[in-house]
């Protein structure tokens, strides 16, 4: 009988230290699996990871305040397509991801050379908050009429201590850690979006990627392609700070993926990294004309009176040195596509 009741007793501590050991190994995995498991998302090829807040959602586009690896655009609100092989993180997880993020929300994201979102990760350990702001200092802020204590968050102010903005808020245990201000204008970015593909839809031009700014108004830069791993045209329209007027538009060089090769009159430039005086050249400074810009506007590029062999670009920090692009043809096409 005490045979049995040392079995019956043994078996239970048996039962326990497996159960013990289980929930264990569960507790592990489920804190493990909480972040995405990348490498089953990646495409074969290349991609980048980028990161930033929504600031707009709508069906299955969105745009985030983009940190990218990449250029064009380096931070500036752009925009994403969710597509048929997007997918999103969740319940330890991918599932396919049926519409855009919410707005407010902080998100990660991996992009092939598209700018379809092949995978999309929220941080879930955050709530978060997007709305009007009526009042705030250093100590609080209003936002959709409920106010937060903002002593110890970070704040990344956009807004320059304007009173007439928006706020995104990032809590963790009803505490405010991260808050972003931005011009209540902000609204406005899809309206903005919308009429520039519109103008530019009547040129023929079909932008990939898009990004727009504020700055006294609307800077918005549509691109040909998401990626600049070919000749990519850029082309730059600015309108009124409430988005109803249109003021000017401005088209720069097509560029490579490693502003290496420029385009112009249909002929192909490489950075032949040979350099020349100003004074050294058979013509004066006048005789050469400006070819364009780069889509940073910071580059010049001219050519000599001459012809189109060359074309030169001057150095930022010295105006009477050029640099020399030389005529190459890519593959056979001049296009360089």
């Amino acid at each position: 009988m005490k045979d049995k009741k040392k079995w019956g007793i043994f078996i239970i501590i048996l039962i326990v230290m497996v159960i013990v050991v289980f929930y264990t190994w569960y507790s592990q995995r489920e804190m493990v699996l909480s972040d995405p498991l990348w490498e089953e998302i990646y495409i074969s090829g290349s991609g980048i990871t980028v990161s930033g807040t929504v600031l707009y959602a709508k069906d299955k586009e969105f745009i985030i305040d983009v940190i990218r690896e990449d250029a064009p655009t380096s931070r500036a609100p752009s925009l994403y397509i969710v597509s048929e092989n997007s997918k999103i993180w969740q319940k330890n997880r991918w599932e396919k991801l049926k519409k855009a993020p919410k707005e407010g929300t902080l998100v990660m994201m991996y992009i092939p050379f598209s700018q379809e979102v092949a995978g999309l990760y929220v941080d879930e350990r955050y709530t978060y908050v997007y709305g009007e702001v009526t009042k705030w200092d250093k100590e609080t802020i209003t936002v959709n009429k409920k106010q937060y204590d903002i002593s110890n968050a970070y704040i990344e102010n956009k807004a320059n201590s304007r009173e007439d903005v928006l706020a995104i808020l990032s809590l963790k245990e009803n505490e405010v850690v991260y808050a972003e201000i931005w011009p209540k204008e902000l609204v406005d970015i899809p309206i903005i979006i919308e009429k520039a593909k519109e103008y530019w839809a009547d040129s023929g031009f079909i932008p990939k990627d898009i990004d727009v700014y504020w700055h006294d108004g609307w800077i918005i830069t549509g691109y040909q392609y998401p990626f600049k791993d070919r000749l990519n045209l850029a082309k730059r329209m600015f309108f009124s700070a409430d988005g109803s007027e249109f003021v000017w538009e401005k088209e720069f060089l097509p560029f490579d993926e490693l502003e290496m090769q420029v385009k112009y009159a249909n002929k192909v430039y490489q950075n032949s990294f040979e350099q020349v005086l100003l004074s050294d050249l058979a013509q004066d400074k006048e005789a050469l004309t400006v070819a364009g810009e780069d889509y940073r506007g910071e580059v010049y590029y001219y050519f000599p009176s001459e012809g189109l062999d060359v074309l030169y670009t001057k150095q930022l920090w010295d105006k009477d040195t050029l640099t020399v692009w030389k005529e190459v043809f890519v593959d056979g096409d001049p296009s360089g596509q």
